[in-house]
């Protein structure tokens, strides 16, 4: 193993072992490297407004980005969780020692700073610290999510819960889009489209999120063929996954009601 990889697992194992169990520990620490770092950036903004202004609109998005994500992530993964296995640190290692496992990990940080809203950052550290305590192998249908994740916004994620519950409940497990649109609305079609057209669907188009396919008229088999989208494997873990986070993931109305994230 070269000293680069090395360094990254040690820099992960420790930030691991140091991740509060606490939201508003969480936002307390970062509150304090903001506040350290406020005279030197407050310097700088005096001589240049406009890049003050550019600055702390970028730093608003980022701040706010990394409070949830750390929060998502500490659901999962905190000192308590790590204290409670004695064997945890040497098996984390031995996890991160497979390249697949740790580009997983290198990965969702660095698609956090491309993650369209907070509650997307939260469902990315939520999915990062599940790996990181269940120490599962990685598989393409998790780095697939993650790509899903990093394009995704908070209509995306909405959408995509209603058109899988529509499908789930159905016998077959599948439908014709335009039936869909009838049923869910125009805004339905546009996160379709979205899933189905998404590259790194397209990359593992043997298992892609929405299955394709074909739909017959049962009365008429010379009618149109119609798109047809189905739930796959991939569908149903995905869908796990937000679900989850609904389930046991501190809210932002709680964390509004706790401590102030900004």
């Amino acid at each position: 193993m070269n000293d680069f990889k090395q360094n990254t697992i040690t820099t992960i194992v420790e930030f691991v072992q140091s991740i509060p169990e606490s939201a508003n520990e969480i936002i307390n620490a970062i509150n304090k490297i903001i506040e350290d770092q406020s005279e030197i950036i407050s310097i700088a903004g005096n001589a240049f407004t406009a890049v003050r202004l550019i600055s702390s609109l970028y730093k608003y998005a980022d701040v706010k980005k990394s409070k949830w994500f750390l929060i998502g992530l500490a659901k999962n993964v905190n000192t308590s969780i790590v204290n409670e296995n004695p064997d945890y640190v040497s098996d984390l290692k031995k996890f991160l020692s497979k390249e697949k496992n740790l580009m997983l990990i290198t990965n969702t940080i660095e698609a956090l700073k491309r993650s369209k809203s907070t509650y997307v950052a939260q469902i990315m550290g939520f999915y990062a610290g599940c790996h990181l305590k269940k120490l599962h192998d990685v598989d393409y249908v998790d780095m697939l999510i993650l790509a899903l994740l990093e394009d995704f916004n908070d209509f995306d994620i909405e959408q995509f819960c209603k058109i899988f519950n529509y499908l789930n409940n159905l016998d077959k497990k599948q439908n014709a889009i335009k039936n869909i649109v009838r049923e869910l609305g125009d805004e339905s079609e546009f996160t379709i489209n979205k899933l189905i057209n998404h590259q790194a669907i397209k990359t593992f188009s043997n298992q892609a999120l929405f299955g394709g396919g074909t739909f017959f008229s049962k009365e008429n088999r010379a009618m149109p063929i119609y798109p047809v989208v189905s739930i796959s494997d991939a569908t149903v873990r995905f869908h796990e996954l937000i679900a989850k986070c609904g389930c046991e993931i501190i809210t932002h109305k709680e964390i509004d009601e706790h401590g102030d994230l900004i």
